[in-house]
């Protein structure tokens, strides 16, 4: 069996002209060092990385320590930038299923799973990545946040934190070729919501990871939240 993780990144955040910069390439460098831990811990398995950013064009436009610290990834087995980010720009959901896309169709049918993490998060934990090596199998964190539709009438939602899962890489595929795009980005649909939909209405199992060992920066307070 073979997986695959894929490493979403939006290196055009980490332009010099971003106040934030500076953060952004830490957080970076941060998670590709955590995933090379792993995989140093764990020689024997058979996993594979790719880094995808629909955002620049080549690596000659990405800051050096970036570059330096991609490159040392364990396991890298590829580095896909394109410049594809209109949709990202005005849903970030709609943006992932194009980077998704794009790395299925340039790493083929070769691997049974993928496994998605966004690198900007910080890996407090190799949990995760523990479990499905252990028993592989689709994993996710759902979640049914309380909302109220038009402020009046409270309704539950059902929602995948897409920042850590696991799914089989057809599962994966048929569910980026079943979005609307535009319909996603005109409706401003969720991704964690769309996901989650996907699945249950497919019968697609998959199971629920309480703690995924992640820590998500909370930009807006500041502050980084245990997921």
């Amino acid at each position: 069996m073979k997986t695959a993780i894929l490493l979403p990144t939006a290196f055009v955040t980490t332009s010099s002209d971003r106040p934030d910069r500076d953060t952004r390439i830490s957080q970076y460098i941060n998670g590709f060092n955590k995933i090379s831990e792993f995989i140093s811990k764990h020689p024997e398995l058979n996993l594979d990385v790719y880094v995808v950013d629909s955002t620049v064009e080549n690596e000659d436009s990405i800051d050096p320590l970036l570059n330096q610290s991609i490159n040392s990834i364990k396991n890298l087995k590829g580095k896909f930038y394109f410049i594809n980010n209109e949709y990202g720009k005005i849903n970030k959901g709609a943006g992932l299923i194009v980077q998704w896309k794009y790395a299925l169709s340039k790493i083929g049918d070769q691997y049974d799973y993928v496994i998605h993490f966004e690198p900007r998060q910080r890996l407090t934990d190799f949990s995760f990545f523990e479990r499905f090596v252990a028993n592989p199998q689709n994993y996710a964190r759902s979640w049914f946040p309380k909302a109220k539709k038009f402020k009046v009438i409270p309704i539950t939602l059902s929602q995948i934190l897409t920042g850590m899962i696991a799914l089989n890489r057809n599962d994966l595929e048929k569910y980026c070729n079943s979005v609307d795009l535009d319909k996603m980005v005109r409706n401003r649909i969720s991704i964690e919501d769309d996901i989650y939909k996907f699945l249950t209405e497919n019968n697609i199992k998959f199971e629920h990871v309480d703690k995924l060992g992640i820590s998500w920066h909370d930009v807006a307070n500041d502050i980084y939240v245990d997921l």
